[in-house]
């Protein structure tokens, strides 16, 4: 007894949990986390497949998805990220200067690259970009080439209806601003992306008209 109260000692290996039970703990948690991964990631059949893009529009998302591996969960150390990241750029950069004949390739891709940076730092989340060779987009890759048409037709009430969905009101010009610019640059090669998202006709809620099943990012 000590101060009135008993005195509770436990051993190191009693304070411990059974190293089995940690075992089987870490495991239920790894598969969960796999299942979870595997429900986000799998594409559903209504997904449009990218071959009822046009070409220009495949090579944009091919582009993004690319991109998207700057920003990948691999432990990199700060120099192999900048060099990696200067490596997909060009590489990027001489795709759009070949396939689409752009003719400031390297700035397009710098500029597609501070669209995506930007979904990632100012958005709800990251946009969801499938991987370079999934046949099916995803809807957000859906959203950002809607996006892009948007800019390229200065249309801002489209723009800032689609970003709704996608970004915080504060966000939007983080977003316009180099939208607009690779936009530009797409317009002065002779490239112009069509619009595929219609927008309901309610001007005060902007409501995306998605298949029955499709999920937004942000409920409006």
């Amino acid at each position: 007894m000590r101060n009135g109260h008993p005195q509770r000692v436990m051993s190191y290996a009693a304070a411990l949990p059974n190293s089995t039970t940690v075992a089987e703990q870490t495991r239920k948690t790894v598969n969960s986390k796999k299942e979870i991964q595997s429900r986000y990631w799998s594409a559903p059949s209504w997904w449009p497949p990218i071959h009822t893009f046009n070409a220009s529009e495949q090579i944009i998302l091919r582009s993004a998805r690319r991109l998207s591996a700057i920003y990948s969960a691999v432990p990199f150390q700060p120099s192999n990220i900048e060099q990696m990241r200067a490596e997909i750029i060009n590489s990027v950069g001489s795709g759009f200067s070949v396939s689409l004949a752009i003719r400031e390739g390297r700035r397009a891709a710098e500029q597609l690259e501070m669209i995506l940076q930007a979904f990632c730092c100012a958005g709800y989340r990251p946009l969801m970009l499938r991987s370079i060779c999934e046949y099916r987009i995803s809807p957000d890759e859906r959203f950002l080439l809607s996006f892009i048409a948007g800019c390229q037709r200065e249309d801002l009430y489209n723009i800032r209806s689609i970003l709704s969905w996608l970004v915080p009101s504060v966000s939007v010009p983080h977003l316009v601003a180099p939208g607009q610019v690779f936009a530009s640059i797409l317009k002065d090669s002779g490239i112009a992306l069509p619009q595929r998202l219609h927008l309901s006709s309610n001007g005060f809620q902007s409501r995306p008209m998605l298949p029955d099943h499709a999920q937004a990012s942000q409920y409006h």
